[in-house]
C-alpha cells in the first residue's frame, strides 16, 4: 500500500475541496480495481463449474426442444383444430423453432429442415423477419445518430457495425482536426468579418484578463508537462533496470511516456505517474490548484474508464450465460449465479418432458392448450406486447 493509499481514508483538518476530490477517487479507483481483480479471479472457477454441472444438461435439453417442436408440428398436421387452437399452435412453434434456429452450432442439415417448418407456418420467414429487424435498426441509427452508412445497401447485422466504426471515427478525426484548427485568440478579438485593422475591435478589461488566465495556465500546463516528462524519464530509465523483465517493463513505459509527451497530452502523462506511484500524499499537499484539477481528472478518466470495462464484463457475462441479474451482479454471487442456472435447467427439463406428454393425445393436448391460452391472458406483462 502506497503513502498516498494509506492516508486515503478520513479526511484531514483543512483540507481544500480539490484534495479531498482526489483522495475520493483515488477510494473509489481502489475499491474498482479490487472488483475487477475479483472476476478476473472468479470468472475462471465459474467457467469450470459450469462445464461441469451446467453444459451436461445443455444436451438434452436441446434434443427435447426439438421434440417440443415436432410434437406441435404433429398436432398441427392433424385437422379440426378449432382456429384459436391452431393459431396458438402456431405461435408456440415458430417461437420455438427460432430458438432452436438462434443455436450456431446447429448442422445445416437440420438448420434447413426446421427452417423449412418455420416458414411453412409463419406470417413471414426467418429470412424476411431478419431483413425486416436490420431496416428497422439501420433506421433508427440513421434518425438518432445521423451516421454516414453509405450508400450501398448493408447486407447483414456485422456489416451495420463495421459502418458504424467507420463513420464514428471519421467523425471524431474530423471534429479533432477542426478542433486543432481553431484560434482561441480569433475567436475574443476578431471582428465580425474576421481580423484586420479595418474590423478588429479593442479587447475589454474582461477579455484581457480572460486572456492572461488562459496564457498564464497553458505556461502552468507547458511546465507541468516538462516536470512530469523528467521525472517519469529519470525513474523509468531502461538503465536502471535490475533484470531483463524490469528492463523490458521500462521500455514499454518510456514508450507511452514519449508518445504522450510528443503529443503534449499532460493527462497521459499525469496517468503514468500515477500508474508508476510517482504522486504520494506529499505531492497532493503541495500541489497547486491547477495542478490538483488536472490530477482528478486523470482519475475521473481512469474512473469512468474501468466502470465502463467492469460494466461490459457484466453484460457480457449476463448475455453469454443468458442471465438477468436483479441488481448489478458481482464476483462474489458467481457461485450463487452458477446454482440458479444449474435449477433453471433442471426446471426446462422438466417443463419440456411434461409439454411433450401433453402433447401426445389430442384430448390432452386441447387440455393443455387451454391451460396455456388461460396464462397468456392472465399474465400482467401481456398488455404492454
Amino acid at each position: 500500500m502506497t503513502a498516498l493509499q494509506a492516508q486515503a481514508g478520513a479526511d484531514a483538518p483543512g483540507e481544500t475541496p480539490a484534495q479531498r476530490k482526489f483522495k475520493r477517487l483515488q477510494r473509489q479507483l481502489e475499491q474498482l480495481r479490487a472488483d475487477i481483480q475479483a472476476w478476473d479471479e472468479a470468472l475462471p472457477l465459474f467457467m469450470d463449474s459450469y462445464r461441469q454441472r451446467v453444459e451436461p444438461l445443455q444436451a438434452p435439453i436441446d434434443k427435447l426442444q426439438e421434440d417440443y417442436a415436432q410434437a406441435l408440428a404433429d398436432c398441427l398436421a392433424q385437422t379440426g383444430w378449432r382456429k384459436p387452437e391452431r393459431e396458438l399452435l402456431v405461435d408456440l412453434l415458430t417461437a420455438e423453432l427460432q430458438d432452436i434456429l438462434s443455436d450456431p452450432s446447429l448442422s445445416e442439415v437440420d438448420r434447413a429442415r426446421w427452417t423449412a417448418l418455420h416458414d411453412h407456418y409463419a406470417e413471414f420467414s426467418i429470412e424476411e423477419a431478419s431483413k425486416a429487424d436490420l431496416e428497422s435498426l439501420i433506421h433508427i441509427v440513421r434518425a438518432q445518430t445521423n451516421l454516414d452508412l453509405g450508400d450501398e445497401p448493408v447486407t447483414d447485422f456485422d456489416d451495420l457495425a463495421a459502418r458504424m466504426a467507420q463513420s464514428m471515427a471519421q467523425r471524431q478525426a474530423a471534429q479533432e482536426g477542426q478542433h486543432s484548427e481553431a484560434d482561441p485568440a480569433a475567436e475574443h478579438f476578431a471582428g465580425p468579418h474576421g481580423p484586420g485593422p479595418s474590423t478588429a475591435k479593442r479587447p475589454t478589461a474582461a477579455q484581457k484578463r480572460r486572456a492572461a488566465e488562459q496564457q498564464a495556465a497553458q505556461t502552468q500546463l507547458t511546465q507541468s508537462r516538462r516536470e512530469a516528462f523528467r521525472k517519469l524519464a529519470s525513474a523509468l530509465h531502461p538503465d536502471r533496470a535490475q533484470d531483463d523483465d524490469d528492463r523490458q517493463r521500462r521500455t514499454a513505459l518510456m514508450q507511452r511516456v514519449n508518445q504522450a509527451y510528443a503529443a503534449n497530452d499532460l493527462l497521459a502523462l499525469l496517468t503514468l505517474q500515477l500508474e508508476t506511484e510517482q504522486i504520494d500524499a506529499e505531492h497532493i499537499a503541495r500541489a497547486s490548484t491547477t495542478q490538483l484539477k488536472h490530477f482528478n481528472e486523470v482519475l475521473q478518466q481512469q474512473l469512468d474508464e474501468l466502470r465502463g470495462d467492469m460494466l461490459m464484463r457484466e453484460e457480457s457475462f449476463c448475455h453469454q450465460f443468458d442471465y438477468e441479474p436483479r441488481s448489478r451482479l458481482k464476483a462474489s454471487q458467481l457461485g450463487k449465479v452458477l446454482q440458479e442456472l444449474v435449477v433453471e435447467q433442471t426446471r426446462r427439463t422438466h417443463l419440456l418432458q411434461q409439454d411433450i406428454r401433453h402433447l401426445s393425445t389430442r384430448n390432452s393436448a386441447k387440455r393443455w392448450l387451454k391451460a396455456v391460452q388461460a396464462e397468456q391472458q392472465f399474465d400482467p406483462f401481456s398488455f404492454f406486447f
